[in-house]
């Protein structure tokens, strides 16, 4: 894929991104993810300890960041873990995530994954513990988890899970 398709992946996430925080600060997003967690959730941290990123939009990673091997796939749904490494912001060394990624599916757009996490938590059958704030649900077949406010019972972020767990 050349550097024009890469380009136009990444620039969709950016565009979702800016256009989730104008609605934020208008007061129109409440019941999904801000636009910090949403940016946690598809570009991920890097200014210290890496954590986040689980999207690869089209299978491209972006900058500062990149798959060193996947690890495990669900062909049925597309979700797949993966061994990562983040580039520091600080001081512009690669570091491997602990843990790995698991991604949401390649040819879901932005809007697509903010969507899911956001289906996802307000279902009926999601699972939430309020003692640790995290919660437990699935969206179109993808098995997902994530973490919450349970004063508020707000949305903090989501991420895909693999059936039967992820490694």
């Amino acid at each position: 894929m050349g550097k024009r398709a890469r380009g136009k992946f990444i620039r969709s996430a950016l565009s979702h991104l800016r256009k989730q925080k104008a609605r934020a600060r208008r007061g129109q997003r409440t019941d999904g993810m801000t636009p910090e967690r949403l940016r946690h959730t598809l570009l991920g941290e890097r200014d210290g300890r890496t954590s986040g990123w689980h999207h690869r939009p089209g299978g491209i990673d972006p900058p500062g960041a990149k798959l060193i091997k996947v690890t495990k796939r669900d062909d049925r749904t597309g979700v797949y873990n993966g061994k990562v490494a983040m580039q520091n912001r600080r001081n512009g060394e690669w570091q491997e995530k602990r843990g790995g990624s698991t991604f949401f599916p390649d040819h879901w757009t932005p809007q697509d994954v903010d969507n899911a996490v956001t289906r996802g938590f307000n279902s009926p059958d999601v699972v939430k513990d309020p003692e640790t704030g995290r919660w437990s649900g699935k969206y179109d077949g993808v098995h997902l988890k994530g973490f919450y406010d349970p004063e508020t019972g707000t949305l903090s972020h989501g991420y895909p899970t693999l059936p039967g767990g992820t490694p």
